[in-house]
């Protein structure tokens, strides 16, 4: 442990060096870990420069214990805060794993007129938490990792498809997650759909209940149309070609009486996507239909103010008002000023392709937050930029699970490799096998598991295969909406 003192540098303090001898850990943040695996526990705290504030904790098991793999992880929303859960997952399996806070631990005003806090989120703390790991894993054992690995949701997605990007040598494997990869036009969506269901007299435009019923005849409208089956209370599929949004509206008109005026004007909004008002070009597609009660849905569009306002806040100042915001000019100035820093666009995975590096993505068909559509359409660029899906599935697959949510959801939550029975990892032995083994993933087993908050949903599996590579996928370009039009750029 002492070897690991040789990390600290003028710029990088180490601020926790101690071993945890195994049991139940409590963590700094107060959240607590059972049956926790003796570990060594390092935080360092990285300055890269003058207005940055990295902290990054490494969490490494016993020479008995460790799997001879290290793991990056990654975060949410603004980050800010280290995932000990995540750590801790990892780590019980086997994993010398980190975790990064991003450099946003002093809040969402840190980042105004600060170019070093865009840099951390959008990409330098996760490069140095990689740099630092590997470091950290040699000094520790005496010896490198056999392979690096990266593995995160939402946030974590962005992180994984950045460090593809822009850093294709710091990861042998990656595990991108519901990626907020162009996210400056995500923002833009999340206030958009806000926007569109303020009210009149300013209150909440839906109630839990019409939310509620507007789900449920989202899944008989696909099940008359394809896209939901008989037996599942979510949709698979929620598209059926152009003019989807204003079909399932004047749907909801038929089913739903009291639907306003105002009502069902919010809703094919809310389903469409936000447009640039200078050009009339979409900025961003809709939120999927199937997806109003899960996370993220409705209720949080409903809500006394918008969330993830930091990107805003970042641009305009502390002062920001949402409904000033133009979707035209204040939306080209936002994503020239922070895109360069945050967004994750490029579909040149070149070299990270020709280092051998591969990748798994994935989103959910009913996920609000981060919407399945624009993955997809990131995909098609890797794909023509590399000569075709056939060669982009040599080295990147993507799978929409069914019914999948941000989080969880009516449908499956998570997919894994088939061969896997211990199912602590969710595709990430799947990754495995692909890197270490030459085995390339196909089908993937998606599984949906019983909630006593929703009686309708049942236990289940389905297996899955990837977009564009796969006739059996589910999705190809003509089933399901456009991304955004500005990731092109």
């Amino acid at each position: 442990m002492e070897r690991l003192k040789a990390l600290a540098s003028s710029k990088v303090y180490i601020a926790v060096l101690e071993r945890f001898p195994g049991g139940t850990f409590t963590a700094p943040s107060n959240k607590v870990l059972e049956n926790m695996p003796p570990f060594c526990r390092l935080r360092l705290i990285q300055r890269p420069a003058s207005r940055s504030y990295i902290v990054t904790e490494f969490w490494l098991p016993d020479e008995e214990n460790w799997n001879g793999r290290f793991l990056g992880t990654g975060t949410g929303g603004l980050a800010g805060l280290i995932n000990f859960g995540r750590l801790g997952q990892y780590l019980r399996v086997g994993y010398a794993v980190a975790n990064s806070d991003l450099g946003t631990s002093r809040g969402e005003i840190s980042g105004i007129g600060n170019p070093e806090v865009w840099a951390d989120f959008g990409w330098r703390a996760t490069h140095l938490m990689a740099v630092y790991g590997k470091r950290a894993v040699k000094l520790y054992y005496g010896r490198p990792a056999v392979k690096n690995y990266f593995a995160g949701n939402s946030t974590g997605g962005q992180q994984a498809l950045s460090e593809a990007q822009r850093f294709p040598r710091d990861f042998d494997g990656i595990l991108a997650g519901v990626p907020a990869l162009n996210r400056i036009a995500l923002h833009t969506y999340f206030l958009w759909n806000w926007l569109s269901f303020r009210s009149s007299t300013d209150g909440p435009m839906f109630s839990e209940d019409e939310a509620k019923r507007i789900n449920e005849c989202a899944v008989s409208f696909f099940r008359e149309n394809g896209g939901a089956e008989p037996d599942d209370c979510f949709v698979s599929l929620p598209w059926i070609g152009d003019g989807t949004p204003q079909k399932f509206v004047a749907y909801l008109k038929k089913k739903m009486p009291s639907l306003t005026e105002e009502q069902a004007a919010g809703l094919e909004k809310y389903y469409s996507g936000p447009l640039d008002s200078r050009t009339g070009k979409r900025i961003y597609c809709g939120v999927p239909i199937g997806s109003e009660i899960n996370p993220g849905g409705i209720a949080r569009s409903c809500n006394d103010k918008c969330q993830y306002f930091f990107p805003f806040i970042w641009t305009f100042g502390a002062g920001f008002r949402a409904r000033d915001f133009d979707f035209g000019k204040d939306y080209g100035k936002m994503k020239d000023l922070l895109g360069p820093y945050l967004n994750a666009n490029s579909a040149d995975l070149s070299e990270f392709a020709a280092r051998g590096g591969k990748m798994i993505g994935f989103s959910g068909s009913a996920d609000p937050t981060v919407p399945y559509p624009e993955s997809l359409e990131y995909y098609d660029r890797v794909a023509e930029k590399c000569g075709g899906y056939d060669k982009a599935g040599e080295f990147f697959r993507y799978y929409v699970i069914p019914g999948r949510a941000h989080n969880g959801g009516m449908g499956a939550e998570e997919m894994y490799d088939p061969d896997d029975t211990i199912r602590a990892v969710n595709a990430l032995r799947a990754l495995e096998r692909w890197v270490e083994e030459g085995h390339v993933p196909c089908g993937l087993t998606a599984v949906g598991r019983s909630d006593p908050e929703i009686p309708e949903k049942k236990d289940f599996e389905r297996t899955i295969y990837p977009y564009g590579v796969s006739d059996k996928s589910l999705f190809t370009k003509k089933n399901r909406p456009s991304g955004c039009d500005e990731s092109l750029v």
